[in-house]
């Protein structure tokens, strides 16, 4: 061979040279690029699984609070019983008021027939004010306890105890 064969030979190996070292750089690429594509998928997986824990966490709250609505509307029911019952025990006399709450009967002259009239609706009222009070207490000792329910329940979903 000569000098123009040798340079053939250089030139041919120069080029081979770059091809190799072009090929092992795109080669390179290509498993930086496949490692991305991995962990970029990786990280699409927990975003879903974080997004599906979240949902389902606020899925519990929602149901909690739906329940304690529910248990409220039931325990203001039973409060307006309560106050109806009051009201029906004063006055069928098997409940009396305490004496700060009679008022003073013994007063008002009860001879005439409006007198008597007089002293009935003032007891009808009464008793519709003592039932109105006890039917407002139990309303919100229903809220207080529904309120507090959801507070609780809502808690332990967050903090991972439910």
């Amino acid at each position: 061979m000569g000098s123009t064969g040798n340079n053939i030979f250089c030139v041919a190996t120069f080029i081979f040279g770059l091809c190799l070292g072009s090929y092992g750089e795109r080669l390179k690429t290509a498993r930086l690029e496949a490692a991305w594509a991995k962990e970029q998928a990786v990280l699409a997986v927990n975003l879903v699984k974080a997004t599906e824990a979240l949902r389902e966490k606020e899925q519990k709250i929602a149901d909690s609070i739906g329940l304690a609505g529910k248990t409220y509307l039931e325990k203001k029911d039973e409060a307006k019983a309560k106050g109806d019952m009051v009201v029906a025990d004063l006055v069928r006399g098997h409940t009396r008021l305490r004496n700060e709450l009679s008022g003073c009967e013994a007063t008002r002259a009860v001879a005439t027939a409006e007198g008597r009239r007089q002293l009935d609706e003032a007891a009808r009222i009464r008793a519709e004010i003592a039932g109105a009070v006890v039917q407002a207490g139990a309303e919100c000792d229903a809220q207080v306890g529904g309120l507090q329910s959801v507070l609780t329940l809502e808690r332990e979903i967050v903090n991972g105890r439910n």
